[in-house]
């Protein structure tokens, strides 16, 4: 399989079984990096509060 970037033309030429790997490697890079930020998001806005009835 030969693959080729767009943005700065390599190209890699790995097999079928060798490129499965890496791409469940970097979906799951990607949904860890996805989670945090999500779960970042949400409690930036409970820690700011300095009361927690504000939020009821």
């Amino acid at each position: 399989m030969i693959l080729r970037n767009k943005l700065t033309q390599e190209t890699l030429n790995i097999s079928y079984s060798e490129f499965r790997k890496r791409f469940a490697r970097e979906l799951q890079v990607a949904f860890e990096s996805y989670r945090q930020t999500q779960l970042n998001k949400y409690s930036y806005k409970i820690k700011n509060n300095d009361s927690i009835e504000q939020d009821f």
